[in-house]
C-alpha cells in the first residue's frame, strides 16, 4: 500500500485526533499536510491530498466527488471557544452594516449567514479579510475569526461583543455544530481509506487519553492559561454519530435556505 496523503488542519482543534501519530505511538503509513481550513478544501479539490478535514460546507458542495470517514469529525456540542463573532455593536444592531469574514474559514462564514439571517433577521455587507480581529474591527462593525486567530483574539480581551458561534448555534437549533470532516477522494481505494482511519481513531483515542499533555503544550505555545487550555479542548467533539449527522443536515438545510448549496447533500459515510 502506498503512502498516503492526509490533510491536518493548522489549528490547534484538530491536535486530539493527530496526537497518536505525530508522538509515534500509532503507526501509520501516510503523509502528513498541514492548511488552513480553505487550503486544505483547494488541495484535495485539486487531488493534491487524498483524504483530508474538510470544511463541512464544501462537502456539501462537492459530496459526489468525495465520501466520508466514520468517526470523525470536528465539532462542538454547544460553546466552541474558537469561532467568534467580535461586534463594536450588538449583533441585532449590524443590520445594514459590515461584517468582515476571515479568508481561512467556509463552513464559519455560512453558519455566521445562516444565524444573523434566520436568528436575529438582518443583513448586512460581508467583506473577506485577514483573520485579525483587531484590524477587522478597524473596519468593519463587526469580524469572524476562527481558529487559533479567535482563541489569541479573545485571550486579548477586545473590546467588543463576543459571540461564540457553537453556542448561537445549539440556542437556534437545539443541535450541535459539525466544522469539518473528513473527506476521501471517491477514487482513492477504500482498503486504503479504511487503513488511515483505523491509524486516526486509535491515535484519536491515544490523544484523549493524553488531553492535559496536549493543553499543556497547547498553554506553552500560544500564551494561554493551562485550564484554559483544558477548558478549550473539552468544548470540542471529534466524534461523528447520528446526532452528529442531525446537527449536520440542519445546517446543510439551513445553508440551502439562503442559497450557500444548489441542495442538500446526502451524507455517505464508508465504514
Amino acid at each position: 500500500m502506498s503512502e498516503t496523503r492526509v490533510g491536518r488542519i493548522d489549528f490547534v482543534n484538530s491536535d486530539p485526533v493527530y496526537h497518536g501519530i505525530e508522538t509515534g505511538s500509532v503507526d501509520a503509513n501516510l503523509r502528513l499536510i498541514d492548511g488552513f481550513p480553505t487550503a486544505l478544501n483547494r488541495m484535495l479539490a485539486r487531488g493534491e491530498l487524498d483524504i483530508a478535514p474538510i470544511s463541512s460546507i464544501e462537502y456539501a458542495r462537492n459530496a459526489e466527488d468525495y465520501y466520508l470517514l466514520p468517526d470523525l469529525s470536528v465539532s462542538s456540542r454547544a460553546e466552541v471557544g474558537s469561532v467568534l463573532l467580535f461586534s463594536s455593536v450588538p449583533a441585532e444592531e449590524l443590520d445594514g452594516g459590515t461584517v468582515a469574514l476571515a479568508s481561512t474559514s467556509a463552513t464559519s462564514v455560512v453558519l455566521l449567514k445562516i444565524l444573523l439571517r434566520e436568528r436575529y433577521g438582518i443583513s448586512p455587507e460581508y467583506v473577506v479579510r485577514e483573520p485579525d480581529a483587531s484590524a477587522m474591527l478597524e473596519e468593519a462593525d463587526a469580524g469572524l475569526v476562527i481558529g487559533d486567530n479567535a482563541l489569541l483574539a479573545e485571550r486579548d480581551g477586545l473590546d467588543a461583543y463576543v459571540y461564540d458561534l457553537g453556542r448561537e448555534w445549539r440556542d437556534h437549533t437545539g443541535e450541535r455544530m459539525v466544522y469539518a470532516v473528513w473527506a476521501v477522494r471517491d477514487e482513492v481505494p477504500r482498503e486504503d481509506a479504511l487503513a488511515v482511519a483505523e491509524a486516526l481513531h486509535e491515535s484519536k483515542r491515544v490523544g484523549y487519553d493524553s488531553l492535559d499533555v496536549i493543553a499543556s503544550e497547547m498553554a506553552d505555545r500560544m500564551g494561554l492559561d493551562t485550564n484554559e487550555a483544558k477548558e478549550y479542548l473539552r468544548m470540542l467533539d471529534h466524534d461523528f454519530t447520528p446526532a452528529h449527522r442531525r446537527g449536520l443536515t440542519k445546517y446543510y438545510e439551513a445553508a440551502e435556505r439562503i442559497d450557500e448549496v444548489e441542495r442538500v447533500p446526502e451524507i455517505t459515510v464508508k465504514e
